[in-house]
């Protein structure tokens, strides 16, 4: 529970407060009321009222509770019971000090208050009776508005997870088409047995034209203009050389 929150959307149920009772009061203002009432009719009135009163503190508390369970951000009904229990204790506050101011400077035996057609012991029991009802009536709405602002970023988290979810889904189907992709360009390569690869980097380049390159002895014949020496007894005589007789 935190009493902060709670003392915010204490602020803003006293602003709605004010701002529905203002706007009431225009709208009565507007339309007009007779002055020359019967009791029953005023009866009535007082029914309507009250009727009136309790719709705008369920507003008010209402929209306070959810100010401070947005705020809060978790356990939105013991955030509107904080609410509910901030404007129970300045009450308290404020008619303890309202008792006492009049007690010493004695307003009420200076003020002529208008005759009510009602019984004290009538009157004590309906106030008892509709204090009651207006506690219970704030504290369920703070306690609904409350679950409603925790509702709030229950649906936020959701929607963030979602959409943690679909990057990472995204992720890794890019992935697995980068690692498709690599398999069909290395299908391409076949490997020599030696363990060579005979791929494009691996081909042996022919000799440029004006490179030498050696001969290898016994593989390749005698240059142009090249004189070769001869082997004894494997060749025959040349032109103009005479051969020795064998005797017998």
């Amino acid at each position: 529970m935190k009493f902060g929150s709670a003392f915010f959307g204490w602020l803003t149920t006293i602003g709605v407060i004010v701002l529905l009772v203002a706007l009431v009061s225009a709208v009565v203002a507007g339309i007009g009321i007779d002055t020359n009432v019967s009791t029953q009719d005023l009866r009535g009135v007082g029914i309507g009222v009250a009727i009136a009163l309790l719709v705008i503190l369920f507003i008010a508390y209402f929209t306070g509770g959810y100010v401070a369970g947005r705020m809060a951000r978790f356990n939105g009904v013991r955030q509107g019971l904080a609410v509910w229990l901030w404007a129970v204790v300045i009450a308290v506050i404020l008619t303890i000090v309202g008792f006492i101011a009049g007690e010493q400077s004695n307003i009420t035996s200076q003020v002529n208050l208008p005759a009510i057609p009602i019984s004290s012991d009538d009157l004590t029991a309906g106030g008892l009776i509709g204090l009651a009802i207006v506690l219970v009536t704030t504290l369920i709405a703070a306690m609904l508005g409350g679950l409603a602002g925790m509702r709030f970023h229950r649906r936020v988290d959701k929607a963030g997870f979602d959409i943690s979810d679909a990057e990472k889904d995204a992720e890794e189907e890019e992935t697995r088409r980068a690692e498709a992709t690599d398999v069909r360009s290395g299908s391409g390569r076949h490997e020599h047995p030696h363990g060579h690869d005979h791929g494009a980097g691996s081909r042996t380049e022919a000799p440029r034209t004006d490179e030498q390159v050696p001969r290898q002895q016994g593989l390749e014949g005698p240059r142009t203009g090249e004189q070769v020496p001869r082997q004894q007894g494997l060749d025959g005589p040349r032109t103009g050389e005479q051969v020795p007789r064998q005797q017998g």
